[in-house]
């Protein structure tokens, strides 16, 4: 049969060792042979195509010839021994003929010899050396997939940036919230042991200290030493965006520059810790309240529980007593409380509280009220400008309404990706701070969604300077 072991073995060693009649030697194994060997049959005829795949066009001429060739030579020889055991079993019977039939047999013999019709098969054409490769040069396939690859990370990128509405630029919140932005804030990339609160103390000179102490320069107003806010709320639309670790930065920068600082957590709802607040309202002493922090050079005021608030009243001898309630507003809505913050500002050159998220609880919006300043958190690339709008807007219509909004409430970007916001090139202090970060790997990705977000960007967004929230009330 053709291409059988039997078959392949015999071709294999005539290719495998020097012929005497000049035949070339290829290194090549039976495996090989029987691997890189087709066979088609050419519709429904008789004719058989031998093709043999090599990168040598000479080596698959000589081996696709040989197949051919040792493949006929075998037929012919399987017909003249069915010929032979034929004259054998009948040799008995008519032994006058056998003499006459060798020699036909052996006329005949030649005759097809002759003209090369010693067998059934017989090669129909010779194999020659093609002139060019049977498949395509795979650069081109590589050179194809990246293109194709171009054109799909293209096409992901602009229906990603299509549906995109989070923030990432100064530029953005100023211009479509109205609030101005005074930080960008990166995110920490240093080792999982280190607190991002911590750098300011231990590496100064790190892009996270450099974008605290920028932030804190505008926050406090350092160049106004007398006149600068003292009271600040850093709060958040929802939670989970980089709040409280603001609070604690700024609190320990400020806390570096040789400021009493009185760093006060606020957010009742998640806090399971002593009730500290609402027992300072309740006439107990500050400094019995205050945890020391010598590491960071501050005071901390723990958050109150989320059950059982006592805000006070007076008894008629003139103690104060408190009383039990489950409403968390009782304690804000105390006049006990505005004049705890009066004390504070003067025990304590800032006074920096970490509140509630705004669109969460009811709380931030009266805190909002009875500070200086109110600083909303917004974690880039996260924060939806929906969500950081309808925020704003609760904001405006609570205790900041009779105050100019856009001196009284300023935001601030937080946990940036200094590597992608420097290929938006939005021209702000994220392009100078990413100079501090280490390098990373690059993301096509990402820049293709930069691009498109810039290009988008230099579009007018609004009509006016109006916000997008209150456009829409308006109308």
């Amino acid at each position: 049969m053709l291409l059988s072991r039997d078959h392949l073995q015999r071709v294999y060693q005539s290719i495998a060792t020097a012929n005497p009649d000049g035949g070339v030697r290829w290194p090549i194994s039976i495996g090989d042979l029987e691997r890189r060997s087709r066979i088609n049959q050419e519709r429904r005829s008789r004719v058989v195509a031998i093709r043999f795949s090599s990168r040598n066009p000479i080596m698959a001429a000589d081996v696709a010839n040989r197949i051919a060739e040792i493949y006929v030579q075998s037929q012919s020889l399987r017909r003249q021994e069915a010929t032979s055991r034929i004259f054998a079993a009948n040799a008995e019977w008519f032994p006058k003929f056998k003499v006459a039939m060798e020699q036909a047999g052996a006329a005949m013999q030649q005759l097809r010899i002759a003209h090369g019709l010693d067998s059934d098969a017989y090669v129909l054409s010779r194999a020659e050396p093609p002139d060019r490769p049977s498949s395509v040069n795979p650069i081109l396939f590589i050179l194809l997939s990246l293109i194709g690859l171009s054109i799909c990370a293209c096409l992901m990128a602009v229906i990603r940036e299509q549906f995109d509405t989070s923030l990432r630029s100064p530029t953005e919140i100023q211009g479509q919230l109205g609030v101005p932005c005074i930080g960008l804030v990166p995110r920490s990339m240093e080792d999982s042991g280190q607190v991002a609160y911590r750098l300011p103390i231990d590496k100064p000179m790190c892009a996270y200290s450099e974008a605290i102490r920028s932030a804190s320069f505008e926050l406090l107003q350092l160049h106004q030493p007398l006149g600068g806010p003292k009271t600040i709320l850093i709060t958040s639309s929802i939670a989970q965006e980089g709040r409280t670790t603001l609070a604690f930065s700024i609190a320990v920068y400020a806390a570096k520059l040789g400021r009493r600082v009185l760093l006060i957590d606020l957010d009742c709802r998640s806090a399971h810790g002593p009730r500290a607040f609402d027992q300072l309202l309740a006439g107990r002493p500050l400094e019995n309240l205050v945890e020391q922090l010598p590491l960071l050079q501050l005071d901390y005021l723990p958050a109150v529980g989320r059950s059982a608030w006592e805000p006070p009243t007076a008894t008629p001898g003139g103690e104060l007593q408190t009383i039990q309630t489950s409403e968390p507003l009782a304690v804000f809505i105390e006049p006990m409380t505005e004049r705890a913050f009066r004390l504070l500002r003067e025990a304590y050159d800032y006074v920096i509280i970490d509140g509630p998220p705004l669109l969460a609880t009811t709380e931030a919006r009266i805190i909002a009220g009875m500070v200086d300043r109110v600083v909303l958190a917004v974690k880039w690339g996260s924060s939806d400008r929906q969500t950081v709008s309808n925020a704003l807007r609760l904001l405006r219509r609570s205790g900041l309404q009779q105050r100019d909004s856009s001196t009284s409430i300023c935001a601030i970007i937080v946990q940036a990706d200094l590597r992608q916001h420097a290929l938006y090139h939005f021209g702000d202090d994220g392009d100078s701070l990413a100079l501090i970060e280490p390098a990373r790997r690059f993301s096509f990705g990402a820049w293709a969604q930069a691009l498109l977000s810039r290009v988008r960007s230099r579009a007018p967004a609004h009509s006016n300077g109006q916000p997008e929230s209150e456009k829409g009330n308006s109308a």
